[in-house]
């Protein structure tokens, strides 16, 4: 939680309220005792919630920031209507008689420039006083100022990438990865089926990838791990006969057979649960 630094706007009291409140999110969020307060480094408009992580040399980044801010909605005068108040009406004056029609004729045009110029000229204030801009109005009773929320969700995008890249060690887990599987015909006849396989998993959200070169089915193997692909699915005779695939991991562990469907609802989980 970063406070108050030294130059900021705003009186005290104020810069209180919106620490109590970030704390009070941070307790609920991560629980007393597992954040820490960073003084002074808060914006000059407000607190912040800095959230740091650490690469593969232990060197501390931040990342994502939550920031309240109180001072720019006074200064822009920003204000909404409290819930259950309505919009005060205008009554109608009973009095005023509808404007009756004119005749068309001739001095018509004449007629209607000079009833604009009369009005155009009532209507001018005597005196006109530019609004201070750095004195909003005072608010009345039925309206209530907002609080801004500025939200940086990865910070840098390519700070948060380089420092993903390097706690990974290139090995993206599934739900990260742009390599989740890669789909391998034991031989040529078996490319049709792969390419069935391949189009399922696809058409369910995940990233596919299908080796129907003629390399030898280790090699392939072989490539589709030093690719970092997260599953390797190998499809033959057997796996066509039954709409299943043999299923290994870039770790080179079997797991074995498993239906197609059965395959999909497993890698969902796996997204879900961002493993």
């Amino acid at each position: 939680l970063s406070t108050r630094p030294k130059k900021a706007l705003g009186e005290q009291e104020l810069w209180d309220r919106a620490e109590g409140a970030l704390e009070g999110a941070m307790n609920t969020f991560a629980g007393e005792g597992n954040w820490k307060v960073n003084p002074g480094d808060g914006a000059f408009y407000g607190p912040k919630i800095d959230i740091k992580v650490m690469d593969a040399m232990d060197r501390v980044h931040q990342c994502a920031t939550i920031q309240l801010d109180f001072q720019l909605p006074i200064r822009f005068d920003l204000r909404y209507r409290k819930k259950g108040t309505k919009e005060n009406d205008v009554p109608e004056d009973k009095n005023i008689k509808p404007k009756q029609k004119q005749k068309k004729n001739k001095d018509s045009k004449q007629d209607k420039q000079t009833a604009i110029d009369v009005e155009a000229t009532a209507s001018e204030p005597e005196h006109e006083t530019d609004p201070d801009p750095n004195e909003p109005g005072e608010l009345p009773s039925d309206f209530a100022r907002p609080v801004m929320v500025h939200r940086a969700m990865l910070g840098s995008v390519e700070r948060m990438f380089a420092v993903l890249l390097e706690h990974y060690g290139g090995k993206w887990p599934f739900w990260l990865s742009p390599r989740q599987a890669l789909v391998v015909p034991v031989g040529n006849d078996f490319i049709p089926y792969a390419q069935e396989v391949e189009k399922r998993l696809h058409a369910a959200g995940f990233h596919v990838g299908i080796d129907d070169s003629s390399n030898t089915l280790k090699k392939k193997v072989r490539e589709g791990q030093l690719a970092q692909y997260n599953y390797i699915l190998v499809v033959g005779d057997k796996e066509r006969s039954n709409g299943s695939v043999a299923v290994r991991n870039r770790n080179n562990e079997q797991e074995g057979e498993k239906l197609v469907e059965d395959v999909i609802v497993e890698f969902q989980e796996l997204t879900d649960t961002f493993q």
